[in-house]
């Protein structure tokens, strides 16, 4: 929480110097933060707090408590204010206010919980109140007390049409249709109005006691979350667990519960390649565990941690939501529930950057750990560890016992192609010669004779009704552009065809953000959903937004970071335009294994077929070597 007191004395304290009064808490902000507000985030505080005090005290609402910038741990978001009063029956009553400088805005069609405003497409305004309702509802624990949670967005500037058409957007959405929109002309009139059409009509002032009860509240998950987000998973395919899965699933519940009844800090170790399914485990515990542990009379808090963004995007929104959103975190922000048995999955730990300050840190505040990894994915320098590593860490944090140890064998990626990935693993090597692939297998693989013919074969299977991705080394340019802006076609391939004629094949890297037409349709989808949503075939991703996800069929473009010379790899780190990699300066040979495990995840993504092409002639020569003739893909 930014600031908090009651209304009539932030309202005087805004009255009496507004620049003063948000230059004080722009320094309160950074001093919390490390760095100041934004720039557009200062802008709103000084024209969407005024706005709403005014409003308030013009209805006779100047004794309830407001908390402004208030936080919601573990989801990284903040409510634009919060009000607190008490019902005639005298039950506490917090509405959450979401406040917006919008004049106009235009609803994304199909969508109907997206809007487009300026060059960004962001949430509707209905469905970002209900969501911290569902947080208020759900994270907050009252103990033994009781709280409502009300609702408001007020677009202070807005006037009756875009609030009547943000309105009709949500109709169909039952907990965001609830949430009342205000505009600009809902803020005048009769004190009695005003304060009903806030949600405040029936408020009073809230005692110092109650506002310091609410404000001490813990805030962790209940127990009514996890058994949603379970049922929600039960309910969908791509959380089923197969054959192996389950055993390391239930081996795993076994592990944890020893350790919660015994009381012990134990770290858990999940090793498997692409497709093994960490990440389903991972997020069937999430909501396993804490049901699982209730039946023992264990209270557990567990949360599904990961360093990427892509797939901590895309596992919210798959699971449930709002109401999933705060089991799904980042690394960095981890914070333990207060009261219960703190269980922490981490899910592409191999992507941990100083894994050893970092994984140390969460091992010591966690009572069990479980980190799922894959030695082969580090794709970053700084990167990595080994279970070697992991055993030390434990034993720095003084766990009980030595990492246990579960290895995913069997893959359900590649077409379930065991063969496919060790052949894979033989090519991309620094040692040993490998062998030739053969066709009559479990797996569609071969070389492409140009992009042209890759992405021929793509857009066939496309048309089919096929899931299909192009991607590429980061070996182009990536530029940046809005919502309506065409994106441009930075992946640039030249080459010579079989009738020496030159040819140039063009594509633009995934969207930044969501794509819309002239008509506010997406087209193409922002660059975490790529590999995932309708108009991803459009793009080339990178390997950032390829890593633990799938697409049935994948096209590989490889760059001139990563070459075969004299029987041999040789990475170039000048290739690579990622920022990341050209500020580590590292040398070829530092580069050579973080370019071949890229690549091994590039392609590795697809779970039906893959064809590959490299825009270095000789490297594409030493492809054609290891591929019978008659898999070569033409035209």
């Amino acid at each position: 929480m930014l600031y908090g007191g009651r209304v009539e004395a932030i309202h005087a304290a805004l009255t009496e110097s507004s620049d003063g009064f948000v230059a004080k808490l722009a320094a309160e902000f950074e001093a919390a933060s490390g760095a100041p507000p934004k720039p557009q985030e200062r802008r709103s505080w000084e024209r969407s707090w005024p706005a709403l005090l005014n409003a308030l005290v013009g209805a006779g609402l100047g004794e309830l408590w407001m908390a402004l910038e208030f936080g919601l741990p573990r989801t990284g978001e903040r409510v634009d204010a919060l009000l607190i009063g008490r019902r005639p029956d005298g039950k506490l009553v917090t509405v959450v206010v979401e406040l917006k400088q919008w004049t106009k805005a235009d609803v994304v069609v199909g969508s109907g919980l997206w809007v487009h405003v300026g060059q960004r497409v962001v949430t509707h305004p209905g469905r970002q109140v209900a969501g911290y309702e569902h947080y208020l509802r759900n994270w907050v624990d009252p103990g033994d007390g009781e709280f409502e949670v009300r609702g408001i967005a007020v677009l202070h500037d807005a006037e009756a049409p875009l609030i009547d058409k943000l309105r009709d957007a949500a109709a169909d959405a039952s907990e965001s249709a609830a949430v009342p929109l205000l505009g600009i002309g809902d803020l005048r009139g009769a004190a009695e109005e005003i304060a009903s059409r806030l949600g405040c009509a029936d408020l009073t002032e809230p005692a110092d006691a109650d506002v310091e009860w609410f404000l001490g509240l813990p805030h962790r998950p209940s127990a009514a979350l996890f058994d949603e987000l379970g049922c929600v998973l039960d309910g969908d395919s791509r959380f089923r667990l197969i054959g192996r899965q389950q055993d390391a699933y239930v081996a795993l519940l076994e592990a944890v519960g020893a350790a919660a009844r015994l009381g012990e800090r134990r770290v858990l170790a999940v090793r498997g390649g692409p497709g093994t399914g960490k990440s389903v485990i991972a997020a069937r515990l999430v909501a396993g565990l804490p049901r699982y542990l209730r039946s023992a009379d264990i209270e557990c808090a567990t949360q599904y941690l990961t360093p990427t963004k892509t797939l901590r995007r895309q596992l919210a929104r798959a699971a449930t939501d709002d109401a999933g959103k705060g089991l799904f975190g980042f690394v960095d922000f981890w914070k333990p529930s207060e009261g219960k048995v703190n269980v922490v999955l981490i899910d592409e730990a191999q992507r941990v950057t100083k894994p050893r300050a970092n994984l140390v840190d969460i091992m010591e505040k966690a009572a069990v750990t479980v980190v799922f990894f894959d030695e082969r994915q580090v794709i970053r320098p700084g990167e990595g560890f080994s279970l070697q590593d992991l055993d030390r860490f434990a034993y720095t944090v003084g766990a009980t016992c030595r990492p246990v140890l579960v290895d995913l064998e069997a893959q359900f990626r590649c077409g379930g192609s065991q063969r496919y990935q060790n052949w894979l693993g033989s090519v991309l090597s620094t040692t040993g010669t490998p062998g030739t692939w053969r066709t009559d297998g479990d797996y569609d693989f071969a070389v492409a004779e140009d992009p042209e013919v890759l992405q021929s074969w793509l857009d066939k299977q496309s048309a089919s009704g096929h899931r299909a991705r192009m991607s590429a080394g980061f070996c182009w340019p990536w530029t940046r552009t809005g919502p309506k802006e065409t994106l441009e076609e930075d992946v640039v391939v030249h080459w010579t065809g079989s009738d020496k004629v030159k040819r140039t094949w063009r594509r633009p890297w995934n969207a930044d953000v969501t794509v819309l037409d002239d008509k506010e349709r997406a087209v193409a989808p922002e660059s975490v959903f790529w590999a995932t949503d309708p108009g991803g075939e459009g793009q080339v991703g990178c390997v950032y937004t390829a890593q633990a996800l799938e697409y049935e069929f994948g096209g590989v473009i490889m760059g001139k970071d990563l070459v075969r010379r004299g029987g041999r790899w040789v990475a170039d780190p000048n290739e690579s335009k990622d920022p990341k990699i050209k500020k580590a300066r590292l040398t070829p040979e530092e580069y050579l294994p973080l370019a071949l495990n890229i690549y091994w995840v590039l392609l590795t993504r697809a779970s039906r077929g893959c064809r590959v092409y490299s825009d270095d002639e000789d490297t594409q020569k030493f492809l054609h070597s290891l591929v019978q003739s008659k898999t070569l893909a033409r035209a």
